[in-house]
């Protein structure tokens, strides 16, 4: 597979993806949430929410509505998007957990343009009590805003580049007794990219009917890894591409009445 096939699939997954703007009302089980927006030279910009939310993890959440992005397109095509900190998965939306009294959101721009200015604009009047600060990533050694008493800040760096917001004194509330948070975990799979077969590793809290599906970029079911009831522990799926034409796909698991869906990179 070639860099043109390469371009050609990202510039067509971001077609699809890329062009629209997070859902901005406030779930039920949202404690608070703010928006930066990222604007480049050339007038691109993407809106990014922040927040803080029962149910919350530090990975994609797909109950409060982050969705898992695929690779980065090609240089000259805008991109803005939050780095999470576990399993290198990235959002435009990225809510943490209520009871963190110290967080750390890092966001990452590719310009759309030849120069590198990037503003970041919010409103500072939706931010909760605690101390809000938009750095780069030496510790605010080069550049720290206190987006309390700032509405914006432009980038002209591009060396400065993934920036963070990093938010202290947070008030922790406690995370209600659930026994129904949480209870599925999916890694990313190993290896990946691959050419034919990679391994998928998943948990489930109690016995249950699982399954373990893969689909392609337009949502059509390829293969069934798992069909079945499993009691809790951590188990291991081999999906065999063999058959498939290379190219993105999305594997899917679905028990304890929660799904979790993650790309893989199938490479011919």
């Amino acid at each position: 597979m070639n860099h043109i096939f390469y371009r050609s699939l990202f510039i067509t997954i971001f077609m699809v993806w890329i062009p629209f703007s997070p859902a901005q009302t406030v779930k039920k089980n949202v404690k608070w949430q703010s928006v930066i927006t990222v604007k480049d030279n050339a007038g691109n910009q993407q809106d990014l929410i922040f927040g803080q939310a029962t149910e919350a993890t530090d990975d994609i959440d797909a109950s409060l509505g982050e969705l898992l992005l695929p690779p980065y397109p090609p240089t000259g095509v805008f991109d803005s998007r939050f780095q999470l900190p576990v399993n290198y998965s990235e959002s435009i939306i990225d809510y943490r957990n209520i009871s963190q009294t110290g967080i750390t959101w890092k966001i990452r721009t590719q310009p759309g343009s030849s120069t590198y200015n990037i503003t970041y604009s919010w409103n500072k009047n939706s931010l909760p009590a605690g101390t809000f600060y938009l750095m780069d990533m030496f510790d605010g050694l080069v550049f720290k805003v206190d987006m309390k008493n700032t509405a914006s800040y432009t980038n002209t760096n591009s060396a400065l580049n993934p920036v963070k917001i990093v938010a202290t004194g947070l008030t922790a509330v406690s995370e209600p007794a659930n026994p129904a948070i949480r209870q599925i975990s999916l890694q990313q799979n190993y290896p990946n990219p691959f050419n034919p077969a990679t391994r998928i590793t998943y948990t489930i809290s109690h016995s249950d009917f699982v399954t373990v599906k893969v689909f392609s970029p337009l949502g059509k079911e390829v293969a069934t890894l798992v069909s079945g009831v499993k009691p809790a522990g951590t188990y291991t799926a081999e999906f065999n591409a063999g058959s498939l034409t290379g190219g993105i796909y999305y594997y899917q698991l679905t028990a304890n009445g929660s799904t979790l869906t993650k790309p893989c990179c199938l490479i011919k």
